[in-house]
């Protein structure tokens, strides 16, 4: 898996790693922990740096995580192009 490094979409990158977690046998009570803890082994560049930016104990959740990550990096998704969009360029 390629590491996350903040300039593609980041809602590529959420289910290739919730995917390659999958296949490793985690007990139920210690999942949570395991995806969130995990999920910095798959970021580099300015996408770990934000991930160590964040404080401690502020992440309650995986989903949580996958959030706040997704609207750090949501200039980097992909978006449709519609033609009607060109009328708003002034």
């Amino acid at each position: 898996m390629k590491p996350y490094d903040g300039t593609t979409d980041p809602k590529e990158h959420v289910p290739q790693y919730r995917e390659r977690m999958e296949i490793i046998p985690i007990p139920g009570h210690l999942k949570e922990a395991c995806l969130c803890k995990g999920f910095g082994l798959t970021l580099t560049g300015s996408a770990l740096k934000w991930l160590l930016n964040i404080p401690p104990y502020s992440i309650t959740s995986f989903e949580h995580l996958v959030n706040i990550f997704n609207n750090q990096f949501s200039c980097s998704g992909t978006f449709e192009k519609i033609s009607s969009d060109l009328y708003r360029v002034v």
